[in-house]
C-alpha cells in the first residue's frame, strides 16, 4: 500500500508543476512549506514621527540660540577690547606716550591730562606757547 500511496504522491506533484508551468498556478505541497504563522497580509500604517519634526524643530532653534549668543558674546568682547584701548589712550601721555602713575600728569581745564614731565619741557622750550594746552591749545595759565 505504501507503493501506491507514494506513486500517487508522485503523480499529484507532477500534476502540480506541470500546473504551475503551463496555468501559473502555485503548486499546493509547497504552499504549506511557505506559510508562516507570523506572516502578515497587510503591514500597518505607519504613523508619521511627529516628535522627530519636533526634535529637529528643537534642534534648529538650539543652533540658531547658540550662533546668537556668540554674536553677542563677539560683540561684548569686541566693545571690551575698546573700551581697554580707551582706558589705555586715556592713561597715556598724547606727547610720550607713557603710561600716567597716579599723580604724574598734569590735567587743565580743558580735560587733556599730559605728563609732568611733558607739560614741564613745553614750558621751558616753548616761551610764547608753553602756557597753552598742547592738543587743543587752550590756555593752561594765565597771564603772570
Amino acid at each position: 500500500m505504501e507503493d501506491i500511496d507514494l506513486f500517487i504522491k508522485r503523480l499529484q506533484e507532477e500534476q502540480e508543476i506541470k500546473d504551475f508551468l503551463e496555468k501559473n498556478i502555485y503548486p499546493k505541497s509547497l504552499s504549506k512549506c511557505l506559510a508562516n504563522p507570523y506572516r502578515m497580509e497587510k503591514f500597518p500604517e505607519l504613523k508619521p514621527l511627529k516628535s522627530l519634526d519636533f526634535e529637529i524643530q528643537n534642534i534648529e532653534n538650539i543652533d540658531i540660540n547658540i550662533k546668537n549668543t556668540f554674536d553677542k558674546l563677539n560683540q561684548f568682547e569686541n566693545q571690551i577690547k575698546e573700551m581697554i584701548q580707551r582706558e589705555n589712550k586715556d592713561n597715556c601721555c598724547p606727547i610720550c606716550l607713557d603710561q600716567f602713575k597716579l599723580t604724574s600728569y598734569f590735567m587743565p581745564n580743558c580735560g587733556h591730562k599730559i605728563c609732568l614731565h611733558c607739560f614741564t619741557n613745553n614750558m621751558i622750550k616753548n616761551k610764547s606757547t608753553g602756557g597753552y594746552c598742547c592738543l587743543c591749545r587752550e590756555k593752561m595759565i594765565p597771564n603772570i
